[in-house]
């Protein structure tokens, strides 16, 4: 029945395409209809002479329109009047019954031909309406298939409707498969639950909830965690009520902002470090000063007094000013002003003979591992920074293991081809060794590894820790050109990565040191510092050891001193950092005079003298001394300059 149908429709579609068909329609139609009365002649003689023109002249005027509808009602007047109305065989018509019913049929055809057409023109608009109509559903189907944008639609029983290919991938499960199935069927059951609730109140209230935000599993058998944001609008087609869903996948926005917030947080913490860093660096240097006289004054009294219960209040004052000596030393290396001798380090190898020092600094119920992997690759570090820095974290690890555990150091090679951004830093290119150092202890929660590298912060009790350890590891690595970050999660140890750069060509071999006679001096030494309490505390010491002393108030006052007694001063020793000219200064202004002179550099170590600038003075020979410093490492560092 339909395929008759389909041959109909079509038929009368080419007929209507076709001009010439429709007026051969409009001539043949008529003609058919004149033969089939003729055939009927007998049986209506001259009554019905229209009869079979009227079914001729609506099928002209349906297929062919009002042209061909008009031809075909001349025609059928034409014929009948011609052939069935008495007189026949004339076209004159015999009453002014027939010139009525003749006129008559015109009008009826014509009329009939024009509604026909009127009719015909509309079925083609709603065609094309339909056409276009169907077009448009043809491309919002697609739209609605191919959008990014989860769409979705749910019944009042919160069971799906439909959905398109982008909430389908979401969901992990076929489009397909959603209708007729409930939410829980589909979603994970965390998320089913914490969204049905939303679902009704849209439901009842007929107000939509936009704009959402929520994270929860991809799919109920996925672990992978994904950010939506969804909104919810009431939906009344007729009868049906329901929910129209839209879910916005808003991962990649979401880890984009995190990194952002990473990266500002980076930012604000560096900005932090610098400014208590700088801080701690003038602190340290004026507290060197100070400790400079008081260790100064107490060596001497020590050497000066033996009656023994003086003697002890002595060592207990020098035994607090080492310690204070300590914590200014952790002050400059948090605050990245600590000089530095820049020396080739084969990690591996160093690390091995560093074994035994990690076993002190640990206990003998805490194992050590070295998995060493980064070959013969050399780093660019101050040896005995890095020393103090993996003390630093030694010491860390085994406050973490009360009960005993497991250290493990591994190293390997990694090559940063472009700027890469770790555990909310960025990595400049280069090559680096990866110093990993482990432990198995109690680990930490993420608000303290958030404060880990902070100055003086400490969880340990009262008096038991000054917060600087891992703050001095920082500062350290920061200085040395590197970066380092912590990952740890309480009851599963702590792992901190440090990324050293390989060393540069032209970078100093570790030296071998020499062993120097500790026996009274002699000499004539030109001290140069402008704190006068130091400079006397230090130019005692210097005369107990068997030396002359001139002494010079700044730098300008040093040069004229040696300017005036050239060849009968044998070691220059000054100050770094003092008013009209500095230390440096002075080293400069003298090398440029052709004045060579044999030189200690000294100094708490401020933002005025950078390492930049004093490292290719070490490089070339000087020698410095970090205040405060003992009477012994004073002795030494002059005999080594003069042997020199």
């Amino acid at each position: 029945m339909d395929s008759s149908l389909q041959i109909q429709n079509g038929l009368v579609a080419r007929l209507r395409r076709s001009r010439n068909a429709r007026y051969w329609m409009a001539v043949l139609l008529p003609t058919f209809a004149g033969f089939l009365r003729f055939l009927l002649n007998p049986v209506l003689g001259t009554n019905f002479g229209f009869l079979t023109f009227y079914p001729a002249i609506m099928i002209t005027a349906w297929i062919g329109g009002i042209g061909p509808a008009i031809v075909s009602v001349i025609l059928s007047v034409a014929g009948a009047d011609l052939l069935f109305f008495a007189p026949r065989y004339t076209f004159a018509l015999a009453s002014t019954q027939e010139y009525l019913l003749t006129g008559l049929f015109a009008f009826v055809g014509i009329a009939t031909g024009a509604i026909s057409e009127a009719y015909r023109r509309m079925l083609r608009r709603s065609e094309r309406d339909l056409e276009v109509i169907a077009r448009q559903q043809a491309e919002l189907q697609q739209i609605y298939a191919t959008t990014p944008i989860g769409l979705g639609f749910l019944d009042e029983q919160l069971r799906y409707i439909r959905v398109n290919n982008a909430l389908a991938s979401f969901n992990g499960v076929p489009a397909e498969q959603h209708p007729g199935r409930h939410i829980s069927e589909i979603l994970s059951p965390e998320t089913a639950h914490l969204i049905a609730p939303a679902l009704r109140q849209v439901l009842e209230t007929g107000k939509p909830i936009l704009n959402v935000e929520m994270a929860g599993p991809r799919a109920p058998a996925s672990e992978e965690l994904r950010h939506v944001r969804v909104s919810f609008y009431p939906v009344q087609i007729g009868a049906l009520k329901g929910i129209h869903g839209v879910v916005e996948d808003v991962t990649a926005e979401k880890q984009s902002q995190d990194a952002l917030k990473a990266a500002e947080e980076q930012l604000r913490y560096a900005a932090k470090m610098e400014a208590v860093g700088r801080l701690a660096g003038g602190v340290a240097h004026d507290f060197n000063n100070l400790l400079m006289v008081i260790s100064s004054y107490t060596e001497l009294l020590e050497h000066q007094l033996s009656a023994p219960d003086h003697l002890k209040k002595l060592r207990a004052i020098s035994g607090a000013t080492q310690r204070a000596a300590r914590l200014t030393q952790q002050l400059l290396a948090f605050g990245r002003k600590q000089p530095m001798q820049v020396q080739a380090i084969e990690v591996d190898a160093w690390l091995r003979n560093f074994e035994q020092s990690l076993h002190t600094a640990l206990r003998d119920d805490i194992e050590v591992k070295l998995d060493l992997n980064a070959g013969e690759v050399s780093v660019g570090l101050d040896p005995a920074m890095l020393e103090q820095a993996l003390t630093g974290l030694a010491v860390n690890a085994r406050d973490a293991m009360p009960h005993g555990g497991e250290v493990r150091l591994q190293t390997r090679l990694c090559n940063v081809e472009i700027e890469e951004s770790r555990a909310g830093f960025s990595i400049a290119p280069g090559a680096y060794v990866e110093l990993s150092f482990s432990d198995s202890g109690v680990g930490m929660p993420a608000d303290v590894q958030a404060r880990i590298f902070d100055p003086f912060f400490t969880t340990k009790e009262q008096g038991k820790g000054s917060g600087l350890g891992l703050a001095m590891v920082y500062g350290i690595v920061k200085q040395s050109g590197g970066y380092i970050d912590v990952q740890s999660a309480e009851q599963q140890g702590t792992t901190f990565r440090l990324w050293l750069p390989v060393a540069r060509e032209g970078v100093t071999p570790e030296p071998r040191l020499q062993q120097l006679p500790l026996n009274a001096g002699s000499g004539t030494i030109l001290l140069a510092e402008d704190e006068a309490t130091l400079r006397e505390a230090i130019c005692e010491t210097l005369t107990a050891l068997g030396y002359r002393v001139k002494q010079a108030r700044d730098g300008s006052e040093a040069l004229a001193l040696l300017q005036q007694n050239v060849g009968d001063i044998d070691l220059l020793l000054t100050d770094a950092v003092m008013p009209n000219m500095g230390g440096l200064d002075l080293i400069e202004r003298l090398q440029t005079s052709q004045t060579p002179i044999k030189t200690i550099l000294m100094s708490g170590y401020t933002n005025s003298v950078s390492t930049e600038t004093l490292t290719p003075h070490l490089n070339r020979g000087l020698i410095f001394l970090q205040k405060p410093f003992a009477q012994d490492e004073l002795a030494k560092a002059v005999r080594r300059a003069l042997a020199n």
